[in-house]
């Protein structure tokens, strides 16, 4: 049971008032915080004060506002994707996906649109490099009659 299922979840949000600290009620407000702190939670997070500053640390680390481990994660992703099983089409969809999953993470400011479309060529050659390198072995020759009909770039 999680900690909503508990009826703590006021612990995490920040509605639960900390009582006087003479209150029997603090006594139960202790008790209630420390068993939230101790789900499952790595030790570092254990040190807080609260549940409500561990929620506050683990946000900071882990929420979807930390777009660095997304673009983390995503590259992951990309690299240890593989074609395997799927058909030409399929595997370059899924990697593709992941690409644009990588550029709505993008927070480059450019100084003008020569770089931006000088880094969107190297970035879309990057992208064609990997995705060649990723296709099964039958596809290997390829790769190089692809390069003679495209050598001045995207």
């Amino acid at each position: 049971m999680g900690i909503a299922g508990r009826g703590h979840i006021a612990y995490v949000n920040g509605r639960k008032v900390e009582p006087v600290a003479t209150s029997a009620a603090w006594d139960t407000l202790f008790l209630e915080d420390n068993e939230v702190k101790n789900l499952d939670i790595q030790p570092l997070i254990l040190r807080k004060k609260t549940a409500r500053d561990m929620w506050i640390i683990l946000e900071q680390m882990y929420g979807q506002k930390k777009r660095k481990i997304r673009v983390y994660q995503l590259m992951k992703d990309v690299y240890a994707l593989r074609q395997g099983d799927l058909s030409v089409a399929d595997f370059y969809a899924a990697l593709k996906s992941k690409w644009e999953d990588l550029d709505y993470c993008s927070d480059d400011t450019w100084n003008c649109p020569q770089d931006q479309m000088h880094y969107v060529a190297k970035e879309w050659e990057n992208r064609i490099f990997l995705f060649l390198a990723e296709l099964n072995d039958e596809f290997e020759n390829m790769s190089s009659p692809m390069w003679k009909l495209n050598n001045k770039g995207v």
